[in-house]
């Protein structure tokens, strides 16, 4: 199981283990490319604001496991499914997603779903 399942309890590490991301909570993220993403302002994003960016060409990137991963197409749905089931306190007790944004040196925007458990 990994963090692309969407599992609703808490993860199983697949990866051979290390440190979970927590790019929330450092700030700073180097993406897959080597871009340095780096968190704008300290508020989370409600879901207007996620959909507001998604208009606007915001990736998406969720940080559930050891390395974040992009989710494209259905998988940006199901993940904005998902928050909308956790906002709506559906998800159980083990569930607890952190949204934000973050901007790289050419201002692309990343939406970086942070999952926890």
């Amino acid at each position: 199981m990994t963090g692309a399942d969407l599992d609703p309890g808490c993860p199983l590490d697949d990866t051979g283990g290390g440190e979970w991301a927590r790019p929330l909570d450092d700030g700073t993220w180097v993406g897959p490319d080597g871009v340095t993403w780096r968190r704008r302002g300290d508020r989370e994003l409600d879901l207007t604001a996620v959909r507001r960016l998604l208009r606007r060409g915001a990736r998406v990137f969720h940080a559930y496991g050891v390395t974040p991963h992009e989710h494209t197409g259905g998988g940006v749905d199901a993940l904005l499914d998902r928050l909308e089931q956790f906002r709506a306190d559906k998800l159980g007790p083990h569930a607890s997603f952190r949204v934000a944004e973050l901007r790289a040196p050419d201002r692309s925007v990343v939406v970086m779903v942070q999952e926890e458990c």
